[in-house]
C-alpha cells in the first residue's frame, strides 16, 4: 500500500484548514475525515454536492452546527432506537418518518430563569403596608377639617330646624294666652299660661222691650250668663274668666275672676256657672268674657356641653303658684301628649 497523500482543504464548518485522505485504499469514497472542531470533512470535490452541510443554530445552546449526511454519520454504530446528539451534546428528538428535531428545552444557563418564582417577600409586603399607612395619613390631614365642618353644618341644621319647630308651636299658642295670665319664674327657663278656647260678650242689659236676662258682675248670686251674638262651645272642665287683671283680688290663677261651667256643649248660647266665694271683681268694660282650659307650661332644661330640651306640658290642673320645677308636683306626674319633648 502506498503512503497516504493528504491534501488540506478548509472545513465549512468552521473555515480552519483541515487534513483529507485522498488515498485510493480509503475505506470507501464516502469516508471522511473531521476537522479539529469535531466537524465532519465535506469529502472529495466530486461529492461535494452530495455532502453539502447546512449551518444551522442549535435551539438548546445557540451555536452555529451543520445539518446534512455528514451530519447525521457517527464515529461509532448505534442502535436506531438510540436518539443522536448535536455537537453540542444535546439531545435530538425524533420526529415520524426518521427525521429529528431538537428538544425545545429551557435555556438554563440564562441568568435568573432557573430560580425565577412568582410572589413577593415578607420585607415588600411591609414596605407597601407603611408607605400606604403614611398616604392614608397625609390624606386624613387634608380632609379632616372638611369632614369636621361637614358634620357640624349638618348638626346646626338639624338643631335649627327643632327650634324653629318650637319657636313655631309657641308662637301659634301663646297668641291665644288669657289676657295677663302668662308668667316666667324667676330661673326664666318655665313659661306657663291659660290657654283660652272660646269667647265672647254678655247681656249687660235688657233690651227695650225687656226681653233677656241681664248679667250683673257685682251680683254673688249670678249663675247664668246671655251670649250675644254666636253661641260658643263648652268643654268639660272649661271655665268662665271675667275681666282678668293677674293682680291680687283679680287673678285668674286664685280664682277670683273665674268660675267653673255647668254648662257643655258644642254651642251654648247661656253659660250656667257655679256660685263663687263672691261675685266678680271687676265688670268687663266691652261686656266681654273668656274661656279658658288646663295651664300650659312651656320648660327648659338646660345640660352639660351646651346641651339641653324644651318640654311642652299641659293637662294639670290651675295653681295658685306657679310650678318651678319639673322634677315634683304637678308636672312630674305627667306622661304622653301631657308631657311632649319639642326639642334636645
Amino acid at each position: 500500500m502506498s503512503p497516504v497523500q493528504t491534501r488540506r482543504e478548509p472545513c465549512h464548518a468552521c473555515g480552519r484548514p483541515r487534513g483529507h485522505s485522498a488515498c485510493a485504499a480509503a475505506r470507501c469514497s464516502f469516508a471522511v475525515a473531521r476537522c479539529a472542531c469535531g466537524q465532519p470533512n465535506s469529502g472529495r470535490a466530486g461529492w461535494l454536492n452530495v455532502l453539502q452541510t447546512r449551518r444551522e443554530p442549535c435551539r438548546a445552546c445557540g451555536r452555529l452546527e451543520p445539518r446534512g449526511l455528514n451530519a447525521t454519520a457517527a464515529p461509532r454504530r448505534a442502535s436506531s432506537s438510540a436518539a443522536p446528539r448535536r455537537a453540542c451534546g444535546q439531545p435530538e428528538s425524533r420526529r415520524a418518518g426518521g427525521q429529528t428535531e431538537p428538544l425545545r428545552t429551557r435555556k438554563l444557563t440564562e441568568p435568573g430563569r432557573a430560580c425565577r418564582q412568582r410572589g413577593f417577600t415578607l420585607a415588600e409586603a411591609v414596605i407597601v403596608i407603611v408607605l400606604t399607612g403614611v398616604v392614608l395619613a397625609m390624606v386624613g390631614v387634608f380632609i379632616r377639617q372638611p369632614v369636621n365642618a361637614y358634620v357640624d353644618q349638618a348638626r346646626r341644621a338639624e338643631l335649627s330646624d327643632a327650634a324653629d319647630t318650637a319657636l313655631r308651636r309657641i308662637a301659634r299658642e301663646l297668641p291665644t294666652a288669657l289676657p295677663n295670665s302668662v308668667r316666667v319664674d324667676g330661673t326664666g327657663t318655665l313659661l306657663e299660661f291659660l290657654p283660652v278656647s272660646a269667647g265672647g260678650r254678655y247681656r249687660a242689659a235688657t233690651s227695650s222691650s225687656g226681653a233677656g236676662n241681664a248679667f250683673d258682675p257685682a251680683d254673688a248670686a249670678a249663675t247664668r250668663v246671655d251670649v250675644l251674638g254666636p253661641a260658643v262651645p263648652v268643654g268639660a272642665g272649661d271655665q268662665l274668666v271675667l275681666y282678668n287683671l293677674g293682680v291680687p283680688g283679680a287673678d285668674a290663677y286664685t280664682g277670683e275672676t273665674r268660675r267653673a261651667l255647668t254648662s257643655t256643649g258644642s254651642a251654648v248660647s247661656t253659660l250656667v256657672y257655679a256660685i263663687g266665694a263672691g261675685p266678680f271683681p271687676y265688670a268687663s268694660p266691652g261686656s266681654r268674657f273668656q274661656i279658658v282650659s288646663t295651664p300650659i307650661t312651656y320648660a327648659c332644661a338646660a345640660g352639660a356641653g351646651g346641651s339641653g330640651t324644651l318640654r311642652r306640658y299641659a293637662g294639670y290642673p290651675i295653681q295658685g303658684v306657679q310650678p318651678a320645677s319639673t322634677a315634683a308636683a304637678p308636672l312630674a306626674a305627667l306622661s304622653g301628649i301631657g308631657n311632649a319633648l319639642l326639642a334636645d
